[in-house]
């Protein structure tokens, strides 16, 4: 899990601000866990929130197969299908610019 960095100058300064709100109890666990490792509330709640968003955004974006299912998807791989019209203008002129291309991340592929 990336370790995320806390604003170190004045051009990384946070300027968004978000309001919670939170239970006494809880607000204290997070001033008490937050006060022993030397971070203020708003580091620790930040990179707690952080730390958990990269986490979701990685389980989302990746996809775990167990051995057969895994094997099965690399020989589906290695036969696609027949490239469409559409694929073979893409690779020839180099156009993915009609509207259609996502620019998501791909999700990873992991041998489970």
């Amino acid at each position: 899990m990336p370790r995320v960095a806390l604003p170190d100058s004045k051009e990384n300064r946070a300027t968004d601000a978000i309001h919670i709100r939170i239970r006494r109890d809880l607000l204290d666990l997070i001033s008490e866990v937050s006060e022993r490792n030397g971070l203020s509330r708003s580091d620790f709640i930040r990179t707690a929130a952080l730390e958990k968003a990269y986490k979701i955004m990685n389980q989302q974006n990746s996809l775990s197969l167990i051995p057969n299912e895994f094997d099965a998807f690399a020989a589906w791989l290695q036969q696609p299908p027949a490239p469409t019209e559409k694929l073979r203008r893409i690779m020839t002129e180099g156009n993915i610019d009609d509207g259609s291309y996502s620019a998501s991340p791909h999700p990873s592929v992991t041998r489970g």
